[in-house]
């Protein structure tokens, strides 16, 4: 069971969300859950994603990304 969740929303900023899971993946994650909801922005991740999920194997995106 994950003791602690941080959720990120996210809009429209794709260099800050790298910069925030960049900062996130330096921390003992064990027992946290990492969620990011995209509130449609409308950006492709496509470039980001596999960055993202190389950093947080465990992260959990919601929303069109």
């Amino acid at each position: 069971a994950k003791l602690l969740t941080i959720a990120i929303p996210h809009f429209n900023d794709e260099a800050g969300l790298l910069s925030t899971i960049q900062f996130l993946a330096k921390e003992d994650l064990n027992g946290v859950e990492v969620i990011v909801s995209d509130n449609g922005s409308g950006i492709s991740f496509a470039k980001t994603e596999s960055k993202l999920f190389a950093l947080i194997k465990d992260l959990k995106v919601y929303g069109p990304c």
